[in-house]
């Protein structure tokens, strides 16, 4: 029997040909994923396959084998030090990315597996180009890619707008009066800027949405590192000139702005000299563990780690660019948020080189299927991770000492430095900056993300706005995530699809504000939802695997939704007030996660930094 399998958008030409071929064969069974042609889901049958546990089982093994292949010995190295350059852990860099990448390939190369073994033939509709890159591929599969488009042009006012931005950022230095001489402890301010609450004064600016509390704390001692992350020069969007990336009102803002840095590393012969020596390294290590064994996967993540050669020059040469800079002064530690993530893992990586003591900043929630801070017991004693991270409460310290391999006297209990408005919010009242438009109607915050699974993404947004469309007085909010600032027409195409228009999508507003304004909070797994709990609203976590990731459902602050018919059932539930939150649960997951909101983590997190001089 032959099955057609339909994973993506096809072209007009693809669906007629179908339904001609649909038409003549009964036997062919159709089996389509997200939506279609309308003739066509009319001939949709349920998969035979459960995709959410192929998820789940895809998730586990790639994650075991990407851990573990840092640790696999090629001509005696560990390949997580093959693929490294003097104190740059390059494998580290790569290792998020290659993750979710290899992932998603795996989930429909399991998925074909899975149908083979009811189906003797298969056309399989897909926009995974990586399932090119499978070998082992079984006879009777035929993979159906895309006429490829137009290719993404090169947004040259893109480009020449950021050239401004960053020779501005040049001119300006002067003027930030920053004295790195005279500093002795480093934060890099390497967050998005989105409008943020300053207490006690009550007012708001466009700042860090992490650490603008630590920032409006610092006192003299305190340098930071400032960085407005590159824009990607294709697509249509344009990249935005703000008056704070050049000006950062705040006292003891003592700035260096990092593109000086990068700039004069630039100019230097030697770096550029060492780039090109780390680069042949990394070349002849991804040869030598070529030529190993390597099993399905090992081999698509090392295809992606050479496919993100040019990234991790890059990655390479901002390590080169810090130690340069880090070798003329004095500092003592430098503090960072995501310091897991490249960008800043490669600035952390240079202060470990020059002895400088780094600390990382708990900024989300992670768990058990998050590769940034999952390391293995050889990384640890090879020294991989922070030396020092502060966390919100004592779960997150106990998760990262025993599946993350944190030494456990590397974690402090600090609180979650965003908290400290909450205590000023919750006595002063400012839903007047809300607007009237909201007056009188049930606010249902929708919390978004960026997720690496498209179809999970597209899924979550699609029932949200189904089960919202038919709610009289009620409003959905689609807070998009920092990541998201250019997605507003993705979920707006996506609320046409199901027929919503009471519904608004907002990026530039405080989310404390939002939350401590909405009648509920709808998300997958975003941080978003531990911070509903602190206001005490009621919380539906989307979890179309039943995984419960952060633990929200069992810990009894969440109520769990599947699908758009459970979630619409919630959502009516708690606006009826036929279901409410449980105090006593909600009181022990803060001390839990959170362990204090009394205003004043970011204090306590300087305090212990500042301790390590």
């Amino acid at each position: 029997m032959k099955a057609i399998i339909i994973k993506r958008k096809l072209s007009g030409d693809e669906t007629a040909q179908l339904l001609t071929k649909l038409s003549d064969n009964v036997d062919i069974r159709l089996h389509i994923s997200g939506i279609a042609d309308e003739k066509l889901m009319a001939l949709n049958t349920p998969a035979p396959v459960d995709l959410y546990s192929i998820k789940k089982m895809v998730n586990e093994v790639v994650l075991h084998e990407l851990l573990a292949m840092g640790d696999k010995l090629v001509k005696g190295e560990r390949v997580a030090d093959l693929l490294s350059f003097e104190k740059a852990g390059v494998w580290y860099y790569q290792r998020f990315r290659s993750y979710f990448r290899v992932r998603q390939i795996g989930y429909e190369y399991e998925e074909i597996l899975q149908l083979l073994k009811v189906y003797d033939q298969i056309d399989f509709y897909t926009g995974e180009d990586g399932l090119k890159q499978i070998d082992e591929l079984p006879p009777g599969v035929t993979l159906c890619f895309p006429i490829k488009g137009s290719v993404s042009r090169v947004n040259y006012a893109r480009i020449a707008i950021y050239l401004i931005h960053f020779i501005l950022r040049l001119v300006m230095q002067p003027f930030q009066f920053a004295h790195p001489s005279k500093r002795r402890h480093v934060v890099v301010d390497h967050a998005g800027l989105q409008k943020c609450l300053h207490v006690p004064e009550g007012n708001f600016s466009y700042d860090n949405y992490i650490l603008s509390g630590l920032f409006d704390k610092l006192d003299a001692d305190f340098l930071l590192l400032s960085e407005v992350v590159m824009p990607k020069f294709d697509g249509p969007n344009i990249f935005r000139l703000r008056w704070q990336y050049y000006f950062r009102a705040g006292k003891n803002r003592n700035i260096v702005f990092n593109e000086v840095i990068l700039f004069r590393a630039l100019l230097s012969s030697k770096i550029r000299s060492k780039v090109k020596q780390a680069s042949a390294r990394l070349v002849a290590g991804y040869n030598a563990v070529e030529a190993v064994p390597l099993s399905m996967y090992e081999r698509l993540i090392l295809k992606h780690y050479v496919g993100y050669h040019k990234t991790s020059r890059f990655y390479v040469f901002r390590y080169l660019a810090f130690d340069q800079f880090f070798k003329r002064y004095a500092f003592s530690t430098i503090s960072s948020i995501d310091e897991n993530g490249p960008i800043v893992k490669s600035i952390l990586d240079a202060a470990k080189a020059n002895q400088m003591k780094t600390i990382g900043i708990q900024h989300g929630n992670f768990g058990n299927s998050h590769p940034a801070y999952l390391y293995t017991v050889a990384d640890r004693l090879a020294g991989s991770m922070a030396d020092h991270t502060l966390v919100w409460g004592e779960y997150w310290r106990d998760f990262l000492a025993a599946v993350g391999n944190f030494r456990p006297d590397s974690l402090v209990v600090t609180g979650q430095i965003r908290t400290d408005v909450i205590p000023w919010l919750l006595k002063n009242d400012r839903s007047d900056l809300l607007g009237d438009r909201w007056t009188n109607k049930k606010i249902i915050v929708f919390a978004s993300q960026p997720q690496p699974d498209a179809s999970l993404r597209y899924q979550a947004a699609l029932d949200v706005f189904s089960a919202g469309k038919s709610l009289k007085d009620s409003l959905i909010v689609v807070k998009l995530h920092p990541a998201e600032r250019n997605d507003v027409m993705y979920y707006e195409s996506i609320a046409g699809e199901a027929g919503c228009k009471n519904f608004e999508i907002l990026y530039n507003i405080d989310l404390y504000l939002l939350l401590s304004a909405c009648d509920l909070l709808v998300t997958c797994f975003s941080t978003v939802g531990t911070e509903a709990v602190y206001f005490g609203k009621p919380l539906i976590i989307l979890d179309y695997m039943k995984e419960d990731l952060l633990h929200y459902c069992s810990e009894g602050v969440a109520f769990q939704a599947v699908d758009a018919v459970s979630l619409g059932e919630l959502i009516w539930r708690i606006i009826t007030g036929d279901l409410v939150a449980n105090p006593e649960a909600y009181d022990s997951f803060i001390r839990k996660y959170a362990w204090k909101i009394d205003g004043n983590s970011a204090q306590r997190s300087i305090d212990y930094i500042k301790r390590l001089a």
